[in-house]
């Protein structure tokens, strides 16, 4: 078969971005026989998926808990977080002064 030089007969004449652009471009189609580990970056790009899907949850469930004016304001998540914090501290300020 060749190396991938060989296939693409590109010169040292060609630019570098060109050449590696072919060697990428060659290697994608045998890539389950030089890379092994692909379904181990399946599993882990599935687990990060899984966490990141269950961290806007959270952030969901606190943004439901927070007042907000108008109510039906979607909050980005760092207004969630100090908001949330803001809340907390006012919570805690009421119970200390009963």
């Amino acid at each position: 078969m060749g190396t991938a030089r060989e296939q693409s007969n590109l010169s040292y004449n060609t630019p570098s971005f060109v050449r590696r652009s072919v060697v990428r471009v060659l290697d994608v189609d045998t890539m389950k026989t030089l890379n092994p580990t692909r379904p181990k970056r399946g599993q882990a790009n599935r687990r990060e998926r899984v966490r990141t899907e269950n961290v806007n949850a959270g952030f969901d469930n606190l943004r439901k808990l927070i007042p907000t004016d108008p109510e039906d304001r979607k909050l980005s998540k760092i207004e969630v977080l100090r908001l949330a914090t803001s809340y907390i501290n006012h919570l805690f300020n009421l119970t200390k002064a009963e």
